[in-house]
């Protein structure tokens, strides 16, 4: 049993801060492979998502470069909170680095970089849009209906 089923047990004595911060203290240190995470409840996925965009945002300034796989999980994270005007610009960064792959002229990209770097400077994480708030009062609704 690893730590997301020992909480699980416990969802009716925890607070949504209590869940989002052992997964946030855990989820890099007791690895779970994301194949196995998608078998939880959508909001711990949703946790799990959102921490690792973070994280990626924190640590690289990007998430297409070693998270590319998991942009659209994590656009459905912010959606599923009601981080719209988030969600929607990491649907716009997706799309327009996808968009870019298909350029290979050294020009094209830079340009493309710019718009990605652009789109990326209106996101919470430079705006101070508060998602944690809006995540903790998800988790509080979802858990409820565990």
């Amino acid at each position: 049993m690893n730590y997301i089923d020992e909480m699980l047990q416990h969802l009716d004595t925890m607070g949504a801060d209590d869940i989002i911060q052992k997964i946030g203290g855990s989820f890099y240190n007791k690895g779970i492979g994301w194949d196995e995470i998608l078998k939880y409840p959508k909001f711990i996925q949703d946790i799990m998502f959102l921490i690792d965009l973070d994280t990626s945002l924190a640590i690289d300034g990007d998430v297409l470069i070693n998270r590319l796989d998991l942009v659209p999980n994590m656009i459905s994270a912010l959606k599923n909170i009601g981080a719209d005007n988030e969600s929607a610009l990491l649907q716009r960064i997706y799309d327009e680095y996808i968009l870019s792959l298909d350029y290979e002229k050294e020009k094209a990209n830079e340009i493309w970089d710019g718009i990605i770097n652009d789109l990326y400077n209106k996101m919470y994480f430079t705006t101070g849009f508060d998602i944690w708030g809006l995540l903790n009062d998800y988790v509080e609704c979802e858990k409820e209906k565990t």
